[in-house]
């Protein structure tokens, strides 16, 4: 508060803060899938709920013996939903923090949920949500939340664990810790009771300081003896998905290393065989130990089947991001949460034997159609905001074109996506090489003109590359030598002849756009101590055409597009937005306390435009009147010449920017892309 009235009363012209919203209530909306492809499909949609306030889903779990469905959302609040009609049967607001993602487990008999939070542990009776909770002195309080939890199969007993610190076992009657084992397994991604709920079995990762690697990513803790036996030893990067139980006695453990099931002995823990496939996350078992759910990079499910010889089900799109799973008890309901807020329930049927081939279960080839979502683009709302789906993972650039017509986005499934404001469809699409990483699209720029789109491609060194393209066509016209690695930073110049590329791992470099020749080389800063190198965390060029503006760890770098050289820099602590304003040799930075205005290229500071935390968008509209800064659930679009705020909206936003003209907002949600009008 100190600082916003110090502002206030420096800047005068600048509108302080405003006041919080209160939290609208909470609303689910039950979406009719559209009808299955085949009436056998063996993976089916039954329902998709659609969360009002959008925000990320922390847990998830089916309600045994029940039609119910538990969602568990970062904003504290659980609820207990009817998976047939999508109401809303009871609602719980915690108390413990925001986006802490605290995990959920619910008893087999379906009478009570836990719900993990910072320093303890909330016990919930079903139907009704009331709370309770479970927590004793002699339970070490973790570094971050509660993330993993398990319930014993008589449902007497809790395991609880998290990131960095001790699993302990609770009592559910008194809270009490009954056993603790101090983390040999430090990064928990899976915690799960054996059947007979004697032995305890801890999956994830080490922690980033464990050394020398190999180190143990998988255990066995046997409760009864607490000997503690570990099942795998891994190189420090890797990580272990999940471990559990199969009905047969084996072992099944998914890791990352060697991606793959490794089926254990459970005597000699040696390994038995192996199911390989591609790596994922966000796995799910089935009660039973059976059926194993887990999401690939883009976009598609993965179904195993760990009793059958041809392990394998199936894949399928779920049409998002998949962020948490849920299986049943028996394997044959599955639910899929997004970040977004949404969550679908899948039927899964799949009748082949155990002799038949995996073809037999999917004769019209349906697992094998990689395009299994189409474009849809709904009506305006009550508010104007009209939605573009068209990703089927997760968007990654976001970029608004000088017609104020077109937006492209690219996304985790490595499309790109030119979407049309004025008719609302689809214009252009260009389709990367699925599984490939050279198709994920990190950076993206559109010249002022419209002629040019530079766009960085790759996950990693040796799948990199840079490209500018045709805007409207969206084919590549030249290659740009010179990146060692993705560039997650790129610019266009005013004028259009020169563009930019940096990145945390390589030089910041400029090129001519109508030969691709490269005309400057800046070598990415690396401290003395090594420490807290970011790179280039933002670039833009100036708009007197001249000079190019970098931020690297936390330092703001003016550079001379002539010679090179270094102009100026100040210290502005880490920047992860900057944005040159049309008309004046000024440029705004983001100062963590707000965006700051500078002069170009002296760096003189002048006006703060108050904002409550680091923000990695800004745009100006053509006129250099109009100001939007945002990100992380927030954004506010300004009039620069008065200072006064025009705007504000809260909510899930992944990116945000807006038209040339400043009459559309455009944010994104997970794998939706979201239009609305500004106020003129």
């Amino acid at each position: 508060m100190l600082r916003v009235v110090l502002l206030a009363l420096f800047w005068n012209q600048f509108a302080t803060l405003a006041e919080a919203q209160p939290t609208p209530p909470i609303a689910v909306r039950a979406v009719a899938p559209n009808a299955p492809r085949s009436p056998e499909f063996p993976a089916q949609l039954k329902r998709r709920f659609r969360i009002a306030d959008r925000t990320p889903i922390a847990g998830l779990a089916f309600v045994p013996g029940t039609e119910g469905i538990l969602v568990l959302q970062e904003s504290n609040v659980a609820l207990l939903l009817d998976r047939q009609t999508g109401q809303i049967q009871a609602e719980w607001k915690g108390t413990f923090a925001g986006s802490l993602r605290g995990g959920m487990a619910v008893t087999p008999d379906g009478k009570h949920v836990a719900i993990g939070a910072l320093q303890r542990v909330h016990y919930l009776t079903l139907p009704d949500l009331k709370d309770g909770w479970l927590f004793h002195p002699d339970v070490e309080t973790p570094r971050s939340a509660f993330q993993q939890l398990a319930f014993s199969p008589d449902g007497k007993r809790l395991a609880v664990g998290g990131y960095g610190w001790p699993v302990h076992v609770l009592s559910t009657v008194d809270g009490r810790s009954l056993l603790t084992e101090k983390a040999v397994v430090e990064s928990l991604r899976m915690l799960r009771f054996s059947r007979d709920g004697q032995l305890l079995f801890m999956a994830g990762a080490a922690s980033s300081d464990a050394v020398p690697p190999p180190i143990p990513h998988a255990a066995r803790w046997n409760l009864t003896t607490g000997t503690v036996d570990l099942l795998e030893k891994w190189p420090q990067r890797s990580s272990a998905y999940a471990l559990w139980e199969q009905p047969d006695g084996q072992l099944a453990l998914h890791g990352s290393q060697n991606s793959g099931i490794r089926h254990l002995d459970p005597q000699t823990l040696a390994v038995k065989s192996t199911t390989s496939f591609v790596a994922g996350w966000a796995p799910a078992v089935s009660g039973d130990g059976r059926r194993y759910a887990f999401a690939s990079r883009d976009g598609i499910l993965w179904l195993y089947d760990s009793t059958m010889p041809n392990a394998k089900l199936g894949e399928f799109s779920v049409e998002t991001q998949p962020d948490l799973l849920a299986l049943n008890h028996d394997g044959t309901e599955l639910l899929v949460g997004a970040n977004n807020g949404d969550v679908q329930w899948w039927r899964l049927r799949f009748p082949r034997t155990s002799d038949e081939p995996a073809s037999a279960n999917d004769p019209e080839n349906l697992f094998a159609t990689t395009d299994l979502s189409s474009p849809q683009v709904s009506e305006p709302d009550e508010e104007g905001l009209v939605q573009f789906e068209g990703h089927r993972g997760n968007i990654l650039t976001l970029t608004a074109y000088p017609d104020n017509e077109h937006v492209l986005t690219t996304g985790f499934d490595q499309r790109a996506l030119l979407w049309n404001l004025t008719t609302r469809k689809l214009d252009k699409r260009f389709d990367g090489v699925p599984g490939k990483a050279a198709g994920l699209y990190f950076g993206a720029a559109v010249s002022p003109d419209g002629k040019q789109l530079l766009m960085s491609g790759g996950q990693y060194k040796g799948t990199h590359h840079l490209d500018l393209w045709n805007p409207l066509t969206l084919e590549r016209r030249v290659g740009l030598a010179g990146v060692t690695d993705t560039a997650h930073e790129v610019a266009i110049s005013a004028d259009g002849t020169l563009c930019a590329a940096g990145g945390n791992r390589h030089d910041l470099v400029v090129w001519e756009t109508k030969t691709g020749d490269e005309k400057i080389r800046i070598p990415v800063p690396v401290p003395a101590n090594n420490q807290n190198n970011f790179g280039f965390l933002a670039i833009a060029f100036a708009t007197d055409g001249k000079h190019l503006v970098s931020s690297a760890g936390t330092t703001v770098t003016v550079w001379s597009l002539e010679s090179g050289k270094l102009v100026t820099s100040v210290e502005t602590g880490q920047c992860q937005a900057i944005c040159a304003r049309p008309g004046v040799d000024e440029i705004l930075i983001d100062s963590g306390r707000g965006g700051q205005f500078y002069t170009v290229p002296k760096l003189e500071p002048k006006r703060i435009v108050p904002f409550p935390q680091h923000f990695p968008c800004a745009a100006f509209s053509t006129d250099g009147h109009r100001l939007l800064i945002g990100g992380r659930g927030q954004c506010d679009v300004w009039d620069v010449p008065s200072g006064e705020r025009l705007f504000q909206r809260t909510g899930k936003m992944d990116a945000v920017t807006m038209t040339p003209n400043g009459k559309t907002l455009l944010f994104t949600e997970a794998n939706t892309l979201v239009a609305m009008p500004l106020p003129e």
